[in-house]
């Protein structure tokens, strides 16, 4: 009896690791990407496409900034005046991939969509 246990234990414990080590060798973008569309989805959310909106650290100077989205192979479309953000130009259909890759940067506080907002939203 004590040995049946011991094999059901051992085989529910390699089970729930494996399930963890997928969890965890998940692709961050990827799983931010599953995660975004799974909650614009789920709140019926709207957003322009195009263009995504990128908040800068403080640190961050505009011409930093610039520099910042271009190594990625975009392009700013608008600094907005007296804020640390700015309005970037992305391929249609790739801005929450876009969203989710410039998040990773340490130099970028945030990221989000250019949501539409209406009754929906609200």
């Amino acid at each position: 009896m004590n040995k049946k246990l011991i094999i059901v234990v051992s085989i529910l414990f390699v089970i729930i690791l494996s399930v963890a080590a997928f969890i965890l060798l998940q692709d961050p973008v990827e799983r931010c990407v599953k995660k975004t569309k799974s909650d614009l989805k789920k709140h019926k959310t709207q957003y322009l496409s195009g263009a995504i909106i990128v908040n800068f650290k403080e640190a961050i100077t505009k011409e930093t900034a610039r520099q910042i989205i271009e190594s990625y192979n975009l392009s700013v479309d608008y600094q907005y005046p007296n804020q640390n953000s700015a309005l970037i130009k992305v391929p249609k259909d790739k801005e929450i991939e876009a969203m989710c890759m410039l998040k990773k940067d340490s130099r970028i506080a945030s990221t989000e969509l250019n949501v539409i907002f209406n009754e929906i939203n609200r």
